[in-house]
């Protein structure tokens, strides 16, 4: 390619590509001013000063001082130390370097080898120091310093002051370009003044090192070279030709040059390839993978997004500044991009690369994995954005960048916190408008069913009443406990109306007991306890608003007792009736949803969560952030109930550690994410952290007495079916008005999920028109 023809290609996209090889060139140009700066200078103290002083503070002085360390007992924070030497003799022979030890071992020419334990000194710093040397090493400093002195340099804020000095950190300043000679630029020479400042800082690179530019390539090569260069393919046969044939041959070369070339340029920019082929860098800077590793190396949850992210990027040519700020913080940004084609956060899809580490399985050590992974993330981000190596400052202060043990430690807990998830990219506004109509929807739909059930309550009690079904006959066998919706049906059924009185009289009381007993659980106090009904306010509970939710499901909190689903499936227009409770299904089952507990210290024996769900929904204890349900200890739950039920694990192993609760739908889950239903759902009603001698957490139940006490003012006091007439009807009202109670809600769902009210679509006509 011609050198006029390279700096107009340079600057006709500045993109994040652009960029990067302007960096690359400013780094080379640099590096080659500073290999021959020493040519010329006069050797004096000011030399000294500046060129070998803060080489000796920085990298010997640790090691090799007057006053707490002198390794070797050689001390070289004073010239006498230099000229005196250590146990190996004089560190250095004024006027003669090629005698000198020290400059034996910043050469790295024998056995002995400064500094010890690092890299070898950059040779044009090697080469400063043979300089000073022979022109007789002149050195101000007479005497040793003081303690506070050799303190003061040796300090923190110091060593990296010294450090922030180097070219690297300091902003680039414009240069004048250099003056070349034309023969440099090949046969026939060029003039150079006609060419741009980058081809001719490239040309003095070349006659330093006596080279010229190789000839101008034909343009077919040119062609070809663009094309594997912004796309890595070749060009087709039909791109040679729009390019180098037709019209295109009888023009000269600067004509082509300022018009066909530069179309070619475009063209390549704008292929979908060109995308493709940068964005394999942005992959390989950030360890993109599509698995864990480790045994079983399980996959990435929709790896392959953060992949088609950087493509979509690098096509659109997204400034580059947007893009490293999301891909370091893609989740709090203020206005975010959106998609116009999907309508997803594509902001969010930045931080995909943060996923990908390597997960260890079921580690012993939660907290060595925790530090593991994610001081990968800090190596891989620090070598990607600053070019630092900022994870050599993890047990102690960089040896060679302005890098702090403790900027370390304040990346960690930025990192650290961070816990491993998948994200909604749907856009909140749309997401607020679907909800809206599907509560609308939801709220007639419970009118419709209310009105329909109370016209049903006489024949559900005929139902009742008549026996002789072997599915009733059943759930009569199983209404075992006084907290059973049937169990009084079951108890006095066969009784005269007079001892159905007083039988209702005494489960009302054995009742009364039970609920007395749950009240005194519910004022326990438990080392840990989050509640998620209506009793917010209990001192013996955390509030749950410091819980963490995320995705499309939750953005309603806990709600009263009444929630219901519409079956995806089959005619049915409800399957069941919740009590109190967060939801994921609050508006609708195909609605996703996580929601995180904060972290706290496991200092309890057993912890008990109440959940149910359907569809592959999960509930897990998270230890140091490990995304993993696997092996033994790490363990998890798939609830597969309409109503709650408690879970119970145990702490012993875990006493001490920090965790937190995580509870997801099936295609959320972190790890693992192999179930795609769309109808997942999960609710929890309460979290109890207890140690073995405290009382075992209880649920309310859903006994007629309940239904009958807790829904309305009084009890009835007649007959069994009036009873329960009376229980049903409340239930219903007080449904309907959006203020059921937890007892009543159980009572109200027995009778939906056995369909004894009615719920198919067959049975409730007047609702087909809403479901559509």
């Amino acid at each position: 390619m011609p050198a006029a023809v390279c700096s107009n290609f340079v600057s006709r996209r500045p993109s994040f590509k652009t960029r990067a090889h302007r960096f690359g060139l400013t780094f080379l140009l640099v590096c080659w001013t500073l290999s021959t700066a020493t040519q010329g200078q006069t050797i004096d103290e000011a030399f000294f000063e500046s060129r070998i002083r803060p080489v000796l503070v920085q990298r010997c002085y640790e090691c090799h001082n007057s006053a707490e360390q002198a390794d070797g007992s050689l001390a070289l924070d004073y010239r006498g130390g230099l000229l005196e030497g250590g146990d190996a003799g004089p560190a250095i022979v004024p006027g003669a370097a090629d005698k000198s030890l020290l400059i034996e071992a910043i050469r790295f020419d024998g056995e002995l080898r400064m500094p010890e334990g690092g890299p070898k000194l950059d040779q044009t710093i090697v080469n400063d120091f043979i300089a000073w040397i022979d022109g007789g090493a002149p050195d101000p400093r007479d005497e040793p310093p003081s303690a506070d002195e050799l303190a003061a340099d040796l300090s923190w804020e110091a060593v990296r002051g010294r450090r922030l000095a180097a070219w690297q950190f300091s902003p680039p300043e414009q240069q004048p370009a250099p003056v070349v000679h034309a023969a440099t630029f090949g046969s026939p020479p060029t003039d150079p003044n006609g060419l741009g400042t980058i081809d001719r800082w490239i040309g003095a690179g070349l006659e330093q090192h006596g080279l010229v530019m190789a000839d101008e390539a034909d343009r077919q090569t040119l062609i070809r070279r663009l094309a594997l260069v912004l796309t890595g393919l070749p060009p087709t046969l039909d791109e040679l030709e729009r390019f180098t044939g037709g019209d295109r041959v009888s023009l000269d070369s600067d004509d082509w040059t300022r018009t066909t070339y530069v179309e070619a340029v475009d063209h390549y920019l704008a292929s979908p390839a060109y995308g493709e082929r940068w964005a394999r860098h942005w992959m390989d800077w950030m360890r993109y993978a599509d698995s864990h590793g480790s045994e079983g190396d399980p996959a990435i949850p929709h790896a392959y997004r953060y992949r088609d992210y950087l493509i979509r990027a690098i096509n659109e040519d997204l400034p580059l500044d947007q893009m490293v700020r999301e891909q370091l913080a893609g989740d709090q940004l203020e206005a975010p991009r959106i998609n116009p084609d999907t309508g997803w956060n594509e902001s969010l899809l930045g931080l995909g690369h943060l996923r990908m580490v390597q997960h260890g399985f079921a580690p012993v050590d939660p907290a060595d994995e925790r530090m593991r992974f994610t001081d990968n993330q800090i190596d891989v981000v620090s070598k990607a954005f600053l070019g630092l190596t900022v994870s050599c400052a993890r047990c102690h202060d960089h040896k060679f960048d302005p890098i702090s043990q403790r900027d370390f430690y304040a990346w960690y807990g930025i990192l650290a916190s961070a816990r491993p998830a998948l994200l909604t990219l749907n856009a909140e506004q749309e997401s607020a408008a679907v909800i809206e109509s599907l509560s609308r929807h939801k709220l007639a739909l419970r009118r419709e069913l209310a009105e329909a059930w109370r016209e049903a309550v006489p024949t559900v009690l005929d139902t009742l009443a008549a026996g002789g079904d072997a599915r009733l006959a059943a759930l009569l066998d199983e209404a075992t406990d006084v907290d059973h919706p049937l169990h009084a049906w079951r108890e006095l059924r066969a009784k005269d109306e007079s001892e159905q009185i007083s039988g209702l009289g005494e489960l009302t009381e054995r009742w009364r007991q039970t609920v007395d007993a749950r009240q005194a659980w519910r004022d326990v106090r438990y080392p840990l306890r989050w509640n998620f009904t209506d009793d917010q306010r209990s001192p013996v509970t955390s509030s749950t608003a410091d819980w963490f939710r995320h995705g499309t499901g939750l953005d309603s909190g806990p709600v009263p007792a009444g929630h219901f689903e519409v079956p995806s499936e089959g005619d049915r227009v409800i399957a069941s009736i919740h009590g109190p409770g967060e939801f994921s299904s609050q508006v609708s089952p195909q609605r996703n949803g996580v929601l995180a507990s904060p972290t706290f210290k496991v200092d309890f024996d057993e912890l008990w969560i109440a959940v149910s769900g359907r569809g592959g929904a999960q509930v897990r204890f998270v230890v140091q952030n490990y995304p993993r349900v696997i092996g033994l200890l790490y363990i998890g739950n798939t609830p597969q109930t309409d109503s709650p039920t408690w879970v119970r694990w145990d702490m012993s192993y875990w006493r001490g550690e920090e965790m937190h609760i995580e509870i997801a739908t099936a295609g959320d889950q972190p790890v693992g994410t192999e179930s795609e239903s769309d109808r997942s759902w999960f609710g929890i009603m309460e979290v109890v952290g207890r140690d073995t001698d405290q009382p075992e957490p209880v649920l309310p139940g859903g006994g007629l007495p309940g239904a009958l006490l807790l829904e309305g003012n009084a009890p009835s006091t007649g007959t069994l079916r009036a009873a329960y007439q009376d229980a049903l009807l409340r239930a219903i009202d007080a449904w309907e008005r959006d203020a059921l109670s937890a007892e009543g809600a159980n009572f109200l769902d027995f009778f939906v999920r056995t369909e004894l009210l009615p719920t198919s679509l067959n049975d409730l006509p007047r609702s087909r028109d809403t479901l559509n």
